[in-house]
């Protein structure tokens, strides 16, 4: 039992030049987790430049299509405050163009409409 001790505190006491157990310098681990850290903080930074559709898609192109900022289904055309606690929603989903009451209680359809082509020569609502 006491050679388990004896090789347990060996083990576990460490040089006094700065290095760890297995000789390495404490300045080399510090400074590998500080390349780490910034290595991360510099993806996070590209990743929401990407995603907010500032990079050209060429960069981008690595990611999955759903983080790409041109793969949004969603399209909100406009939004407007009725009052104090009603907004009005236009906004476009799935070819079809969406108006949408929506208030502390929920939200209501008030109409929905399939999407007009720009070239098919009729005026749009």
């Amino acid at each position: 039992m006491n050679v388990i001790v004896l090789l347990m505190l060996k083990g576990a006491t460490a040089p006094d030049d700065g290095a760890l157990g297995a000789g390495i310098s404490l300045w080399r681990v510090f400074g590998a987790w500080l390349l780490c850290i910034g290595i991360a903080v510099l993806l996070i930074l590209a990743l929401r430049r990407v995603r907010a559709g500032r990079v050209n898609a060429g960069i981008g192109s690595f990611l999955p299509r759903g983080l790409g900022a041109g793969a949004r289904a969603i399209e909100i055309v406009e939004t407007r405050r009725v009052n104090m606690s009603v907004d009005l929603c236009i906004f476009d989903y799935d070819g079809e163009r969406y108006l949408v009451a929506v208030g502390a209680g929920g939200s209501t359809l008030l109409d929905r409409s399939p999407l007009r082509s720009p070239d098919s020569g009729e005026a749009e609502r």
